[in-house]
């Protein structure tokens, strides 16, 4: 009996400890508070998937499940937010979290029978400027823009655009690219790359000028866009190409090409095929091949460099130019140029061209033909310290107002 006691009195004691010890028991985890969404426009076959913002974002469940007010406009999957159009107008979707059903947000997706620029119909966007610009995000609203410059070109071609992400094409791409801006109807307005890269396979349409821009009009602005990628232009009868612009009547400023370029005919710059004013502080180090004048850049440049593995063609080829244009303070390091009248800055220099360097050797010359000053080769693979300071000395007399860029110690180009 005693025994018995003893054993009973254990129990209880143990109950009591176990007990109290629940009564401590605390959670580490963080409630959810708000959830976000933010208004969409998509066109019709269109899917996006929404991404909601928490708060706090460090909240412990963030499960949430969707649902569209109406399915015949608009669809979206339960589980992921993923939305697609179905019909032109307007559709409320809703994530209600999974853990308190009082926890819930709501954003408006409009339907369009087309595709859109990004922010295209939001209030008080027009592209009228900066500010104003109508952005671009997917390879679709390039394509738009494109569309809209050649279809509706007084409306859509002297507006303002900036890219907001890059943009893949694909590397294994089969579709025809039309460029923005052709043969009379020229691309006219103002183009902000963001510093944001277009690649995949570009391939080339029978046009006179091609490029991702082909011709761009004497009031136009093409600036901070990147290529990096392949452009196949074998079966194109383009006569001026290049990686940002076919032909450019205004200004080209700090674009880049990383990719691989080839033609069989047609001017073929890393850069542009042809330009009316100078290409300003512009880079190449994607490899060119083909055409008739190949050039690492563009006609007339101040302050670009070029570091391709190789450039050929067949007559007039240059590290930077190909025939009778004036380059000033550019630099190349490609040893690499094959063709007829090779030059590693310029194959035939017009009068003007001054302060450019050269890696050098064996049997490349700066300029074969024509006349270039204040120049000469180096041995690395980038210009002396002696030498970028005349580059930069003579890019701040040619470009004496609105100058941005320069190059820095090891020859690359940088913000002022």
């Amino acid at each position: 009996m005693k025994k018995f006691r003893h054993y009973a009195l254990l129990l209880v004691m143990a109950m009591a400890v176990f007990g109290c010890s629940k009564d401590i028991e605390y959670s580490s985890e963080i409630d959810l508070i708000s959830i976000s969404l933010m208004d969409q426009t998509v066109s019709t076959g269109e899917k996006v998937t929404l991404v909601p913002t928490f708060n706090p974002t460090n909240a412990a469940n963030k499960n949430v499940a969707w649902s569209s007010s109406n399915t015949a406009v608009a669809t979206v999957n339960a589980n992921t937010g993923e939305v697609e159009g179905k019909a032109v107008g307007t559709a409320t979707i809703t994530a209600t979290s999974v853990a308190d059903s009082s926890i819930k947000a709501t954003c408006v997706i409009n339907v369009t029978s087309g595709p859109t620029f990004e922010n295209e119909g939001t209030p008080g966007i027009d592209g009228s400027s900066w500010e104003k610009a109508y952005t671009i995000k997917t390879k679709k609203q390039l394509a738009l823009l494109a569309t809209r410059v050649k279809n509706e070109n007084s409306k859509w071609s002297s507006k303002f655009y900036k890219m907001i992400a890059d943009i893949d094409l694909g590397a294994t791409n089969t579709e025809v690219w039309t460029p923005i801006g052709l043969s009379g109807l020229a691309f006219n307005g103002h183009f902000d790359g963001g510093n944001f890269t277009v690649s995949g396979k570009l391939i080339a349409a029978s046009e006179r000028y091609f490029g991702i821009f082909g011709l761009s009009g004497s009031d136009s602005e093409i600036k901070n866009l990147n290529f990096s990628g392949t452009m196949d232009a074998t079966s194109a009868t383009s006569l001026y190409l290049g990686s940002i612009v076919g032909y450019a009547e205004g200004d080209i400023i700090h674009c880049s090409n990383s990719g691989n370029l080839t033609t069989v005919k047609g001017e073929l710059g890393g850069i542009a095929g042809a330009n009316a004013k100078p290409c300003i502080a512009c880079s190449n180090s994607g490899s060119l091949q083909g055409g008739e004048q190949v050039f690492g850049i563009s006609n007339k440049t101040i302050g670009c460099k070029n570091t391709a593995a190789s450039i050929s063609g067949k007559s007039y080829v240059g590290g930077i130019s190909g025939y009778r244009q004036v380059v000033i303070a550019c630099w190349s390091s490609t040893t690499t140029i094959t063709g007829s009248y090779v030059g590693a800055i310029i194959g035939y220099a017009a009068e003007g061209t001054t302060s450019c360097y050269w890696k050098e050797a064996s049997g490349l010359e700066g300029c074969p033909f024509g006349t270039m000053t204040n120049s000469g080769s180096f041995t690395s693979n980038t210009p002396t310290a002696d030498q970028i300071a005349a580059m930069n000395a003579a890019w701040e007399v040619a470009q004496p107002t609105g100058r941005e860029y320069k190059f820095d110690a090891n020859g690359d180009i940088v913000k002022l």
